[in-house]
C-alpha cells in the first residue's frame, strides 16, 4: 500500500492538469465577459451615433426645405423684376 505522501502526490498530480484547465477557464471566462462589455460599449456608442445622424439627416432636410422655398421666392423677384422692366419699355 501506497504511503501518505505518495497518495498525496498522485493526487497532487492528478489535480494539477485539473487546476490548469480550471484556471485556462477562468481567464477565458474573464476576456469573454470583458468582450462582451466592450461590444455593449460599442452597441451603446452606435445607438447614439444613429441618433445624431438621424438628428442630421432631419436640421439637413430642413435647411435644404428653406434653401428651396428662398429659391424659389429669388426666382418669383426677378421673373417680377423682368416683366416690371419689359412693362416700362426697358431691355
Amino acid at each position: 500500500m501506497a504511503t501518505l505522501e505518495e497518495r498525496v502526490a498522485l493526487l497532487e498530480a492528478k489535480l494539477g492538469p485539473l487546476s490548469d484547465s480550471i484556471l485556462v477557464h477562468g481567464i477565458m471566462q474573464a476576456r469573454t465577459e470583458r468582450n462582451l462589455a466592450d461590444v455593449s460599449d460599442r452597441m451603446k456608442e452606435l445607438a447614439e451615433n444613429q441618433g445624431v445622424l438621424l438628428k442630421n439627416q432631419v436640421d439637413l432636410q430642413h435647411a435644404l426645405e428653406s434653401m428651396r422655398v428662398a429659391v424659389d421666392s429669388l426666382i418669383l423677384t426677378v421673373d417680377r423684376f423682368i416683366k416690371g422692366q419689359q412693362k416700362n419699355g426697358g431691355t
